[in-house]
């Protein structure tokens, strides 16, 4: 293996080809430690997508609107998903059976609250259980941003800067309040009927990497 071959990235060389901190954690950590693993862009990227598809089951757990009460189907689902993540870690870190208990959890809580029967109590259990997964994972909260911006200022500073994807240096020129900025614009233009300002502003904010969300619960926005 080596840099020369193509076969050799460091944890800097991938973040500065614009891949995810937690995505590069993600998948490193899903791998049981006694099994080796064929690193791929691929796989990076399945990583990627699984860490999106638990954030965004977080937030909605988070925003709440479910009605009160329990749905013990899955309360169960809960229960069930902490013992079998406890059993994996207690297995000589099994992370990949750690991991399928918490995607089953998810799988079933999304379809109960899809189906409208997520309580209020079962997001308490749920929220518990995420809780517990996080502590040893540690992907939901979104610090990619922030360690990304790291790895610039570093090649910057050991004169490498040109290392890193010019996509992802236009991306990262924006920062969060001035994703905010641009995000509260388009709300008033949409209010104000002022539709052509609006879509520039989604197609301004797109070619930086950022995708922005319109729901019922107001507009979010993430960074690819």
């Amino acid at each position: 293996m080596s840099k020369s071959e193509g076969n050799f990235y460091t944890l800097r060389d991938l973040l500065l080809k614009g891949h995810r901190a937690s995505a590069i954690r993600f998948l490193l950590i899903s791998v049981p430690y006694r099994n080796q693993m064929n690193f791929t862009f691929e796989g990076l990227a399945g990583a990627a997508n699984a860490v999106d598809r638990l954030r965004t089951f977080h937030q909605r757990m988070l925003r709440g609107g479910f009605p009160e009460g329990e749905d013990q189907a899955i309360a169960e689902v809960a229960a069930r998903a902490a013992f079998e993540f406890i059993a994996a870690m207690a297995n000589d870190l099994n992370t990949a059976e750690a991991v399928a208990a918490i995607s089953e959890m998810v799988r079933a809580a999304n379809s109960a609250a899809d189906a409208g029967t997520l309580a209020r109590g079962n997001v308490a259990q749920i929220l518990e259980v995420l809780a517990l997964f996080d502590g040893v994972f540690a992907v939901l909260e979104d610090k990619d941003a922030e360690q990304t911006r790291a790895a610039l200022e570093w090649a910057k500073a050991e004169g490498r800067g040109d290392e890193a994807a010019p996509e992802l240096v236009a991306r990262m020129g924006l920062s969060d309040a001035e994703i905010e900025a641009l995000v509260a614009e388009r709300t008033q233009a949409k209010k104000a009927r002022n539709f052509a300002r609006a879509d520039a502003i989604r197609v301004e904010l797109t070619a930086k990497g950022v995708v922005i969300e319109d729901s019922k619960d107001g507009v979010r926005w993430k960074r690819k």
